[in-house]
């Protein structure tokens, strides 16, 4: 591979040239920024998840007993661990994770309780 004499944004790459552009640095470290921002909600939301369904099949919100009943291939204590630091965790807001759970906890419960109620006489 071979810069173009003429062309610094060119490369020779055997017989062909290659045109090659590159982002500026900025432009990087937003990109990482935002993926670094996007796989934490993940991990956060993973956790949540493992919290609620470790709260319905332990029948408990206790966290030892929901970090024993919750689906993962870790040790129960290091779930408790994680389950603890992120219910302390004051980046955690109720906004972006609690609500959409609670949400639709409330629909599926109203929506039971309409379709098992008789009507009034």
């Amino acid at each position: 591979m071979d810069r173009h004499a003429n062309a610094p944004n060119l490369v020779l790459v055997g017989r062909v040239c290659v045109t090659v552009t590159f982002q500026p640095p900025s432009f990087i470290s937003a990109a990482r920024l935002h993926l670094a921002r996007t796989l934490t909600v993940l991990r956060h939301l993973n956790t949540l998840a493992g919290m609620v369904t470790g709260i319905v099949l332990g029948k408990s919100c206790h966290l030892p007993k929901l970090a024993h009943k919750a689906p993962d291939r870790t040790v129960a204590e290091s779930r408790h661990k994680r389950f603890s630091r992120w219910v302390q965790n004051d980046a955690i807001t109720a906004e972006i994770y609690y609500l959409p759970f609670v949400q639709a906890l409330l629909v599926g419960f109203v929506a039971s309780t309409l379709s098992t109620s008789s009507p009034m006489s």
